[in-house]
């Protein structure tokens, strides 16, 4: 179901000339005249199932009537996808089952 909705909102993006995975593209980015960076590594982020099906729950509402999602997925699929994320919302427990990268950056001025 994440890979669902990762893929969704991968194409979706991808179709307004934007990425969701822009750690990398950043990472390429050059010192300029004015900017040196000083660090730029990726660190763990542990998340559980619940707080990734909430996060993805809740961004969904912001793209999910978007015309792009209408005319490239079926409304009941979008639907199912949405109950899907919402029934994970209410797990208990809050294991740590994933793990995502998370990019920091940091530049200093020159």
């Amino acid at each position: 179901m994440f890979a669902t909705y990762i893929d969704v909102v991968e194409a979706m993006l991808a179709q307004q000339s934007n990425t969701l995975y822009v750690g990398p593209v950043l990472n390429d980015l050059r010192d300029t005249a004015h900017l040196k960076r000083q660090m730029s590594r990726v660190r763990p982020l542990p998340v559980s199932t619940q707080h990734a099906a909430t996060m993805f729950y809740f961004n969904m509402q912001s793209w999910k009537h978007q015309p792009y999602i209408q005319e490239h997925y079926p409304t009941a699929a979008i639907d199912r996808l949405e109950e899907d994320l919402l029934d994970l919302t209410k797990q208990s427990g809050g294991s740590i089952e994933i793990e995502w990268g998370m990019r920091q950056m940091a530049f200093v001025r020159v």
